[in-house]
């Protein structure tokens, strides 16, 4: 199981290493809709991933 965050948003990425994802890949953001005027510049991206899918549910219904 993954997600992307960006890279500036650090609160989320400790909440998600807290919760035991490693950072797997860095990439630049997709467009949201894949519209380019919604972004402004090119901000990165991280893809947080998590090995068992069943125990990361958990831990995030944790919160």
């Amino acid at each position: 199981m993954y997600l992307w965050v960006l890279r500036q948003n650090t609160a989320a990425q400790r909440f998600y290493l807290a919760r035991g994802a490693t950072c797997a890949e860095a990439a630049t953001a997709s467009p949201p809709g894949g519209d380019p005027a919604r972004l402004n510049g090119t901000p990165g991206s991280l893809r947080m991933a998590w090995p068992d899918a069943a125990r990361s549910r958990q831990l995030l219904d944790d919160r």
